[in-house]
Order: C-alpha cells, then structure tokens, then sequence
C-alpha cells in the first residue's frame, strides 16, 4: 500500500509540475480567444472538412473542456464549437477541473 501512495504522490507532483508548465500557455490562450467574434466562430461552424491547423488548435481545447484523455474529432469539436456559450466556457476555464488523465494527454 505503501508503494502505491508513493507512486500516487509522484505522480501527482509530475502532473502539478507539467501543469505549471502549461499554465502560462493556457492565461495566453484565454486571452488570445478574446479577440475571437461571432464571426469567428460562425466560419469554424460551417467548416464540412476543417484546415488542418484548425482542428489541430481546437483539438486540445476541446479535450480540456470535455475532459477527454484523446484527441476528438471533428464532430465531437464542432459539437462543442456550436453551443451558444462556447467563448464564454473557454474564458472561465478552470484548470483545477482538469483530471489528471487529461493532463497526461495534454501534455
């Protein structure tokens, strides 16, 4: 038992410390989607077959919003991109709601 919290605490620590080190990243991604309009997001919404960066970049976003431990699709993200509170969900993000299998595929 003893072995396994110690493995668990490790584990811990290394997801705390891959977190710090993605945190800034996702302060400029909050930031970053301010600028995002309406319009924005209405182009994202009518894409058939995204570019490829385009899904590249929202694939981890919707991973953290979803809590997913892999890479949506694109119907899963387009899903997500549709809802009417889709900017505002971003901008309120907390990364403590983040599971630590998540994190792992994150980063």
């Amino acid at each position: 038992m003893q072995i396994k919290s110690k493995e668990a605490a490790e584990n811990k620590l290394v997801c705390e410390t891959k977190l710090e080190k993605a945190e800034p990243a996702l302060i400029d991604a909050q930031n970053a989607v301010q600028g995002v309009t309406k319009g924005n997001i209405d182009e994202i919404k009518n894409f058939a077959n995204p570019p490829a960066a385009v899904k590249l970049a929202l694939e981890p976003v919707i991973a953290l919003l979803l809590n997913l431990t892999k890479a949506p699709d694109w119907a899963a993200i387009k899903a997500e991109v549709k809802k009417d509170k889709f900017k505002e969900s971003i901008l309120s993000f907390k990364k403590e709601s983040i599971s630590t299998k998540t994190k792992n595929f994150i980063v």
